[in-house]
């Protein structure tokens, strides 16, 4: 059952923000056990680095595409109703990789629903949540969202390799499956609803949402470079690659989580804009750090420091795209971010593709500290 937009704003604003939080944190928690892995489980198989890469690009790829899709799908059957859309598509996802057997080429399909699932999960949830958020609290509300994946992911990534390594990559996959439905409950605790979004690319690409292109495609260059560095840690760890895989992504959960409340109610107090601009001076000093040190303790050290200080640029930069959103461009603002996001992650990915093996990674930290330091100098207001 569907009802008006406005009285939801009305009568559950609370609950509906509670909502997204139980769900965010059963899902961000299956996902967490086993997402960081499976370009690593693509290796373990024998397939290549840039094949893995690919996998990658796939995925953003998939979710460039699927964007309007996502809007449109939204706007005829709800927010709710999309979201759990994505259940079957994650089956069918986990199915082929089950089944996936080197050298077949289904990893590309692989990648290419794993995008799609991934899209019509954010578009919608993102723009739930904007709705439904407190203007004036954003900082805090958005703390919370932020920090619930965070708490998961000090556990689930070793609890996945954990169980990969003594129980098999199938069985994490069944557990996986279990926690989305799962996930899926809370969201129907309170009635769905739809926004009107006309297929209109003249209103998602207006000239007040390309003022933010240059922030969202530097801020996806940095997600994507995120994205690589458990496959950077998988390498350099050699044979213990897979627990220090889950240990590093542990340590960037906890550095997020000391961060986030802090950055959160600075968000709410302070000038978003000078917190921006720090965060990219800050997160230039750390890729650049990851070109120079290169031992394993300095990776798992810069894994925790990196997590910490990617709050600097990610907080400030959502509530920011909020705050520009009212209820009659929501979606297509956010549909618009989500397409900045994806070009900035294909970008990076295509060059880590590009370049020669022993310059890989030292390409994609030049390439990403650039972009931090893209946010000191923006021209954002």
């Amino acid at each position: 059952m569907h009802t008006n937009f406005l009285s939801i704003r009305k009568i559950g604003l609370n609950k509906e923000i509670k909502e997204i939080y139980l769900n965010r944190f059963l899902q961000s928690f299956s996902l967490g056990l086993i997402g960081i892995f499976v370009p690593i489980h693509l290796m373990r198989i024998g397939y290549s680095l840039n094949q893995a890469i690919t996998y990658l690009i796939m995925i953003y790829l998939g979710m460039m595409i699927f964007v309007p899709l996502a809007s449109k799908i939204s706007s005829i059957i709800g927010i709710k109703h999309t979201i759990s859309i994505t259940f079957p598509i994650w089956i069918l996802y986990f199915y082929l990789l089950f089944s996936l057997k080197f050298p077949d080429s289904d990893y590309l399909l692989i990648g290419m629903l794993y995008g799609l699932a991934n899209v019509i999960y954010w578009v919608p949830l993102n723009t739930d949540f904007s709705s439904n958020v407190e203007k004036i609290r954003i900082g805090e509300e958005f703390g919370i969202m932020r920090i619930i994946p965070f708490l998961t992911n000090m556990i689930s990534p070793l609890v996945g390799a954990f169980i990969i390594t003594y129980m098999g990559f199938d069985n994490l996959i069944i557990v996986v499956c279990l926690l989305l439905l799962i996930s899926l409950v809370p969201l129907f605790l309170t009635k769905d609803y739809k926004f009107k979004f006309g297929y209109d690319w003249k209103k998602m690409f207006n000239k007040k949402h390309f003022v933010f292109l240059g922030d969202f495609i530097m801020k996806g260059i940095i997600f994507g470079s995120n994205v690589l560095w458990p496959i950077y840690v998988f390498i350099s760890f050699g044979s213990r690659g897979v627990i220090n895989v889950g240990l590093a992504a542990s340590f960037g959960a906890i550095g997020s989580i000391i961060f986030t409340f802090f950055v959160g109610s600075l968000c709410d107090r302070y000038d978003k804009v000078k917190l921006l601009k720090m965060g990219g001076l800050a997160n230039f000093v750390v890729w650049t750090s990851a070109i120079i040190f290169v031992s394993p303790m300095a990776v798992l050290l810069l894994s925790f420091i990196k997590g910490l200080l990617f709050i600097l640029i990610d907080m400030p930069m959502f509530i920011i795209a909020c705050e520009q959103t009212d209820n009659k461009n929501n979606i297509e603002f956010m549909s618009f971010r989500e397409i900045g996001l994806c070009t900035g992650r294909l970008i990076i990915l295509a060059l880590a593709f590009l370049s020669i093996l022993s310059l890989k990674f030292p390409t994609v930290f030049l390439v990403a500290s650039i972009a931090s330091l893209y946010f000191t100098l923006s021209r954002i207001k």
